[in-house]
This record gives structure tokens, sequence and C-alpha cells, in this order.
């Protein structure tokens, strides 16, 4: 909408403003359910009941329903046409989205989702949905959204884990005081911004923590290994420069971001498309461990989820790995399989059972899953192994790339 007050000025108007702001010139549906209210499904006219259950199972990519304020949208034919993303949507696909939807919508919209409620949930949501009503989501894929460092652990001598915490505040317009989660769906990373001498630095980095919602506490878990004399920038600036962060010291955050979303019990999406595998093997090398590590504790967590996992990390040295002593603890399932190969000799005093060398093809037959149906593979790590020496073997072994095939 334009307003025009003379022939010199031109005002351009947003129909809402970000996130429960008021003003903008889109009119919002009085009708509307208030925020946070959950409809009653006897007084609710023209929509049918749905049981919670069958709500759950429409959560792919290709058949998303959500739950807001009690009633229920099938918002698969508004997926490829949402402003966040498909995958921003399809996260809480077959779940309770009303606090991520408050959280980030003006209440003007409430008016444009009705063209997809096809019904009313039939009975009361679990205990841990509605708990999520009570939430903030801190992320914002939009902008960039400062995050405080509270704890700095120094866990190797050239790797730390910062923890970062976001600022909480009240939902605009509620007396209500939410608490604020992180939310970042697993398999997703963020990109982290600091200003560094007369340059505004980015990069990706995959937390360790949170891999699920459920352990979401508002907290956000960095490693990072260290390249280069500490306290100088010669090798990956800007880690050079988180390396110098002290608690209280903070930066910018953005995301989440990602090709590669896992929802749970064996079911993916990978840019758009959503597949199930029974069978997912990793292959890393150095800090793309990361992105493993989430995906593989999300699984793992979860005693109903029996998808098989098996990887391999590949690093220069034996002090090199990362997440070692976490890794031989998820191990201990019997769901995961675990096998490192370093390029040179590990120390004198280290009982090494593993390989030593580059990744090989007798290596990945052995200790990865074969192609299959259901069977997929995940690569991250730095690009010359993945083009030079993963994807070569992989397709020899029958694999395809971007078929059964992915980057995180």
């Amino acid at each position: 909408m334009i307003e025009v007050s003379d022939l010199k000025s031109v005002r351009f108007i947003h129909p809402v403003q970000p996130g429960t702001m008021s003003g903008g010139w889109l009119k919002s549906d009085e009708r509307a359910t208030p925020k946070g209210q959950m409809l009653n499904v006897e007084t609710t006219q023209g929509f049918r009941p749905i049981p919670y259950e069958e709500v759950q199972k429409h959560n792919t990519i290709d058949d998303c329903w959500c739950i807001i304020d009690g009633r229920v949208y099938d918002f698969t034919p508004y997926l490829s046409r949402h402003p966040g993303g498909a995958h921003a949507i399809v996260a809480v696909a077959g779940k309770n989205a009303s606090s991520l939807f408050h959280s980030i919508h003006a209440l003007e919209i409430e008016r444009q989702k009705e063209m997809f409620c096809i019904g009313t949930v039939m009975q009361q949501l679990p205990p841990s949905q509605r708990e999520t009503e009570k939430h903030l989501v801190a992320l914002d894929c939009h902008k960039w959204v400062t995050a405080l460092v509270t704890n700095k652990k120094q866990v190797s001598s050239d790797t730390i884990v910062l923890q970062f915490k976001f600022p909480e505040k009240p939902a605009t317009g509620s007396k209500i005081k939410y608490k604020t989660k992180v939310g970042l769906p697993t398999g997703q990373h963020i990109l982290i911004g600091a200003q560094i001498e007369h340059e505004f630095v980015v990069r990706p980095y995959t937390p360790i923590l949170p891999a699920t919602w459920e352990e979401d506490k508002g907290t956000i878990d960095v490693l990072l290994k260290i390249c280069g004399p500490r306290g100088k920038f010669p090798a990956g600036k800007l880690t050079s420069y988180l390396d110098t962060l002290k608690v209280g010291d903070n930066v910018q955050m953005r995301g989440p971001n990602g090709a590669v979303l896992y929802h749970g019990n064996g079911q993916f999406t990978v840019r758009g498309k959503t597949f199930f595998a029974n069978q997912v093997s990793f292959l890393s090398g150095g800090s793309g461990i990361t992105p493993v590590y989430q995906v593989a504790r999300a699984i793992l967590g979860n005693k109903k989820d029996h998808v098989q996992m098996a990887f391999i990390d590949a690093n220069n040295t034996y002090e090199d790995i990362l997440l070692r002593e976490e890794f031989e603890k998820l191990a201990e399932d019997p769901r995961f399989h675990i096998w490192h190969t370093i390029a040179k000799e590990p120390p004198k005093d280290v009982e090494w059972k593993y390989s030593l060398g580059f990744v090989t093809e007798q290596m990945i037959r052995e200790h990865l899953f074969g192609p299959g149906p259901t069977s997929v593979v995940f690569v991250c790590g730095p690009p010359a192994m993945i083009e030079k020496a993963c994807y070569p073997v992989l397709e020899k072994l029958g694999y395809v790339l971007d078929e059964n095939v992915f980057e995180f």
C-alpha cells in the first residue's frame, strides 16, 4: 500500500510489522481466535473434530498438518509460497505450532491462515505439546539476533565449547512471561556473525546442543577447534575471534539454516524432499563431526527410533579427533557403530584399534551400510576429502549423489 502526501513524497507501508508488533495496513480479523486460547470443539461451527493421533500422521512435506490454538491446518499447498521456506513449517508438521507461529507472525496474519483450516483437535494435547505454548523461539532466519556468552569450556589444548543464551523478553501484548527456546530443528545449523576490525564476518556452525526440542533449554553449545596461533586470525578468522570472547560478550546469530532436517523415526527432509531411511551412514572429517553428533544424539535419545547408524570419522592425528569420549559413549548403544581413521601414528601410550591412513573403498565397505531403498549416506568435511575421496568411492559402490548421498 502507498500513501501519497504530495507530489514529492511517497511513503511505503508494509502490510504488517515484525513479530507481534502493531501497525501496518492489513487489518486483523476480529473473529480470529485470541492468541494462546484453545478452541472449544463443541462451540466451533463448520469444522470437523480431528483426533490428535490423526494429526501426528500428517508430518511430511507432501502432507503437512499443524495445530495452532486448537485448530488443525493443512499447509501442504502453501509450503512453496511460505516466505520463511517450507522447512520452517515442516519442522512442526504433525505437532502443535502455536508458540512458533505467535512468536514470529503478526496478529494481522491470523486471518490469512484460516483458509487452510480443516478442523479442530478432538482431544487435549499431550503435556509436552501444551508446554510449547509457553515458549518463544529465539532464532530467526530472516534477521540477526543477539546471543550472549554464558560459559566457555576448554575441552582440549585447541578446542573449546562456547555456550550462548538469548535475552528473555515477554511476548508483545502478553502478561505471560514466556521462556525462550533456541528453536533449532535437528540437522540444521546456524550462522554466527561478528564485527572483526573493519569487516562483518559470517560463518556457519552446527551446534552440538540442543539436538532436540525436548532438551532445548534456551542455550546453545558450539564446539570450536582453534586453528593457528591463539589470539590472531591467520586461519579461521571468525573461529579465532570467538576464542577471544569472555563470558558476557555477545555475537550475532541467525537461523536455522541447512539442507537437512531430521523429523524422527527415520524421516528426513533434504532440500524439500522427504524420505524414510532405516540405515543411515555418516562420513566426516575434522569439525564435520558436529552435525553427525547432533543427529545421532537425537536418534539415540528416542528409544522408539529404530534407525541403525554407521559412522566413519577421518582425522589427521589422534589429537584431532573431536568429541571422542562422547562418541564412544554413544557407541554403547547397538544402534550406533563408529570407526575412526587417522593419517598419522597415534601416541605410543594409546591403544589404537582403528585404521591408519585415508578413507578407502574397503573401509567404507566394511564399516558403512551398502546402498539400498532405505539406506542413505550423509557427508561433511573438507571439500578435498568429500570430492576426491568420498564421492568417487560411494558412486563406485552404487550410491547416487543427491538421491541417497547428501552433504550436511
